[in-house]
């Protein structure tokens, strides 16, 4: 979680009437964590969905709301700016976004500096996903000559970088300067890289790697301009609304930018607040409060919003910094907060119903009984397997096997779509111990489904698996059937399976009302050598969910 530092001196300044020991008292009304706390500073705990809290500005904008000082939407106006971005198409394929706008009349200082930085950084760690998607660049317009262009450049272009004093050619940033060795893998494999200038050559950055020195910010910067860059456009959109809220909130005048694109014009800081609709029978019935309408409205201004009433439901501007709101649930929390949390009083006579059990957690535990009763111990293993565990090792195809994207470890890459490889690993961990090995599972698979919403299909089964000296296909059927018989009387229908890690012609496919309901058989000696597993070992895997269904319907007739 993002950690900021915020001042004494500078809180009680943001907030008039307020000493700091007041503001530190309401701060969690904002939903902000106390990490340390001293006579000259506070260190606070943000959420990142919140970045907009990550300077003293933002704080103080939300904690004037919570304390009534300024309620409802901030008061926002923006000057039409005559400055363009020109977008080159060679862009398009690299990073082909671009966004921005002016402040004017800062007046920075050091802290003022260092927080407008850690909340450009905080930007590019969250939303911008380390800067893929997001790139921000801070600059001092004065050295700066209308249109500003964004093309793309070679490798051998020369330009000063930040805080260097003499050029340097893009190839030797990437290769030598510290940002550039971090964050060159995002543009690199193009041939060309991106970059900001403006009309006489002057370079404003090399996104997403470093600014220019030309344009470095500085205690004397009273006019500057922000750049963003990236490759979704709603992530830059986000970021320069919550830029442009705290750069107004320090006292800078926003005047817009307009992007020129090969086929249209955009213009920038979106500003425009977002309407949404709540309705106040939601939030009573999830807060548990019996809330009037204007007690509901009273709490979303004091959250800095605008509301309007409509036909049994409430109008919400939300300010479009708050890039958290995303559902009317959201709207909701904010009405808790807004009314405030440390308000609400617990109540003591209120009835009750005694709990239950899911139906299917009932079966599972009987399933459970039944399989320890036949000597089995239960294990659990992880849902993500290697592919060799889940297929090479048993010489299955992986075609249709569900991989993780971006996975932090091959040891967990697919979703398994069987209980069986993880139990065979679990007796490979465990092959210096005292023999039989009896190990038992119940868990999700996960099978490809066109029909579903998600393309994946999600079931839960069970599967044993015997490893000792005289393992075999009889013992798997004799257990396999003890169980089955424990829930169902319909027939068992056994057909013959041919699988790579089955030895061949001891393997059963069974059925039960022409409906495949579990495989069993004798572990092929190739599989058994692949997991170093030194004994027979015999397997049974069920569908539980379908075994469940017949359990439920003669339950029923009884």
């Amino acid at each position: 979680m993002p950690v900021i530092t915020l001042y004494k001196s500078r809180l009680e300044a943001l907030i008039p009437g307020f000493n700091f020991k007041e503001i530190c008292e309401v701060l969690p009304y904002i939903g902000l964590d106390i990490e340390e706390l001293t006579e000259e500073y506070v260190k606070l705990e943000y959420t990142p969905n919140r970045p907009d809290l990550s300077t003293d500005y933002g704080v103080a904008r939300a904690l004037k709301g919570i304390l009534e000082i300024e309620t409802g939407l901030p008061k926002r106006e923006t000057i039409k700016g005559k400055i363009e971005f020109i977008v080159d198409e060679s862009v398009k394929e690299i990073r082909p976004f671009v966004a921005g706008f002016v402040v004017r009349g800062l007046s920075l200082d050091d802290e003022t500096i260092r927080q407008i930085i850690s909340m450009q950084e905080d930007l590019h760690e969250g939303i911008g996903r380390k800067r893929r998607k997001l790139a921000i660049g801070l600059h001092d317009i004065s050295p700066l000559t209308p249109p500003i262009i964004y093309t793309t450049v070679k490798s051998d272009f020369k330009f000063v970088p930040l805080n260097e004093v003499k050029e340097m050619s893009v190839k030797e940033i990437l290769e030598t300067l510290p940002t550039g060795i971090k964050y060159r893998h995002i543009v690199d494999g193009y041939g060309r890289y991106p970059i900001l200038i403006d009309s006489k050559g002057v370079v404003l950055s090399l996104p997403p790697i470093i600014n220019g020195n030309a344009t470095r910010v500085t205690e004397r910067t009273r006019d500057m301009l922000i750049d963003l860059t990236g490759t979704d456009e709603k992530v830059l959109e986000d970021a320069a609304a919550i830029l442009a809220e705290a750069l107004a909130d320090a006292g800078g005048k926003i005047e817009t930018i307009t992007v020129v694109y090969k086929k249209e014009r955009k213009e920038f800081p979106p500003l425009d607040p977002i309407v949404k609709e709540l309705d106040p029978d939601l939030a009573r019935e999830l807060l548990g409060m019996n809330l009037t309408d204007e007690e509901i409205e009273n709490a979303l201004r004091r959250c800095r919003f605008n509301v309007h009433r409509g036909d049994g439901k409430l109008k919400v501007e939300i300010p479009r910094y708050r890039i958290d709101i995303l559902h009317e649930v959201d709207l909701v929390e904010e009405v808790g907060y807004g009314y405030g949390y440390h308000r609400l009083q617990p109540l003591f006579d209120f009835p009750y119903s005694e709990g239950r059990y899911l139906d299917s957690s009932v079966f599972y535990e009987k399933v459970r009984d039944v399989a320890i009763g036949l000597g089995f111990t239960e294990v659990m293993n992880f849902i993500l397997l290697s592919k060799e565990v889940l297929y090479t090792k048993l010489g299955r195809d992986s075609n249709n096997g569900i991989r993780v994207e971006s996975t932090k470890s091959i040891e967990h890459e697919y979703l398994r779509d069987m209980l069986l490889p993880g139990l065979l690993l679990t007796i490979s961990y465990n092959v210096h111990e005292p023999q039989p090995h009896k190990f038992f599972e119940i868990g999700e698979i996960f099978t490809r489904n066109v029909k579903s919403e998600c393309g994946i299909a999600e079931k839960e089964h069970f599967a044993a698996v015997s490893s000792h000296p005289t393992a075999n296909y009889t013992e798997a059927k004799s257990n396999l059937e003890a169980l089955l018989r424990s829930f169902i009387e319909d027939k068992l229908v056994y057909r013959r399976l041919e699988e790579p890690y089955i030895f061949e012609g001891r393997g059963a496919l069974v059925t039960v009302n022409g409906r495949i309901t579990a495989i069993l058989g004798e572990i092929h000696p190739r599989t058994l050598s692949a997991f170093n597993i030194r004994n027979p070992t015999s397997f049974f895997e069920l569908d539980l969910q379908y075994l469940m269904e017949i359990w439920e319907k003669r339950k029923k007739r009884i």
